[in-house]
């Protein structure tokens, strides 16, 4: 939801709040509200997953409940959320509205919402001016 929110969710007119926004997200991170194996989220404070981590005495205590299916899960749902929306496409975290199956990238009409977010970049020109104006330390 801070993803959401930090990346200016936007409902499309597909968005009726009848369906749920986020489905099986259970299924397809590992855990979500309410749902934890602990009721005060407490994990083993000295796991650390296999791998480099315990090569290197270092501990992950919210690793507990990842898996490799579950971390590709969640990339590919991030993935999809950025490139279609909020849907179900390519293994996206939202419903599926109408059977729509669209495969271009920046295609929403068959999402519940979208990303509005569209960072400012500055014109090289300026950067470079900006960068002519600091003084330079030159030896000598």
């Amino acid at each position: 939801m801070s993803y959401m929110r930090a990346m200016e969710y936007t409902s499309t007119e597909q968005d009726e709040n009848i369906y749920p926004k986020l489905v099986s997200m259970n299924f397809k991170i590992g855990q979500t509200v309410y749902e934890c194996p602990d009721q005060f989220s407490f994990f083993p404070l000295d796991y650390s997953p296999p791998g480099q981590l315990v090569q290197s005495n270092l501990v992950a205590p919210a690793a507990f409940v990842l898996d490799m299916s579950r971390t590709i899960s969640t990339i590919e749902g991030f993935f999809s959320f950025v490139r279609q929306g909020l849907n179900d496409f390519d293994g996206g975290f939202g419903p599926n509205i109408w059977g729509y199956r669209g495969r271009d990238v920046g295609d929403t009409r068959g999402s519940v919402g979208y990303l509005s977010f569209a960072r400012d970049a500055p014109k090289s020109s300026d950067l470079l001016q900006s960068l002519m104006s600091y003084p330079c330390c030159i030896p000598g």
